[in-house]
C-alpha cells in the first residue's frame, strides 16, 4: 500500500510571540488578561489545533473561579461544592485571534465543554487548565465536542490527582 502525504495550508496567526506549549496536535499561548476587567478569570489559553475539526482550528481554554464578586450576580453553581469552572470554546474562523494581543474574541456557540470542578485554590485551577491544554496539544485529548465524554473523565482524574498534591 502506498501512502501519500496530504498537505494542508493553514492560515498562520499574525504576531511574533512563540507558543508557550507546542505538541504534535497543536500549540497554545497563555493569555495574561487584565483581572480588573475580568475578576473571575483565573487562566486563559488560546489553542491552535488544526486537526481537531475540519472547519475551525482555534479554541479558547479557560478556568474561572466561582467566588462572589462585588457588584456581580452570584455564580450559578450546578455541582455542589464547585469552586471553579473549566470552559473550552471553538473560535470563529473568520475572526482569528492574535496571540500577541489578547482582546475581544468571536466564539462559536454552544461551548465545546463547560464543567464545574472543586479545587483548593486558583493555583490548582491554573495547573488543571495548563494540563488540559497540554493534553490537547499532544493529542491525548481533542477539544472537539465529539470528545466531551473523554474530556470529562480526564478532568475527573486530573482534578483528583491535583487535589492529592495539595
Amino acid at each position: 500500500m502506498n501512502a501519500t502525504a496530504q498537505h494542508i495550508v493553514i492560515k498562520s496567526y499574525s504576531g511574533d510571540r512563540k507558543p508557550d506549549i507546542v505538541g504534535t496536535q497543536g500549540r497554545a499561548w497563555e493569555w495574561k488578561l487584565d483581572t480588573a476587567q475580568r475578576p473571575a478569570m483565573v487562566s486563559t489559553w488560546l489553542l491552535d489545533a488544526p486537526s481537531a475539526h475540519p472547519m475551525w482550528k482555534s479554541y479558547l481554554v479557560a478556568i474561572v473561579h466561582l467566588r462572589a464578586i462585588d457588584g456581580a450576580p452570584p455564580a450559578k453553581i450546578h455541582e455542589p461544592g464547585a469552586t471553579h469552572e473549566v470552559v473550552v470554546m471553538a473560535l470563529n474562523p473568520d475572526h482569528e485571534p492574535n496571540p500577541d494581543k489578547p482582546g475581544p474574541i468571536a466564539y462559536l456557540s454552544p461551548a465545546n465543554l463547560v464543567s464545574q470542578v472543586t479545587l483548593g485554590s486558583d493555583h490548582a485551577g491554573k495547573m488543571l487548565v495548563r494540563r488540559l491544554v497540554e493534553a490537547f496539544c499532544i493529542g491525548e485529548l481533542s477539544p472537539d465536542t465529539d470528545w466531551w465524554q473523554h474530556q470529562l473523565r480526564w478532568l475527573e482524574r486530573t482534578v483528583a490527582e491535583i487535589r492529592r498534591l495539595q
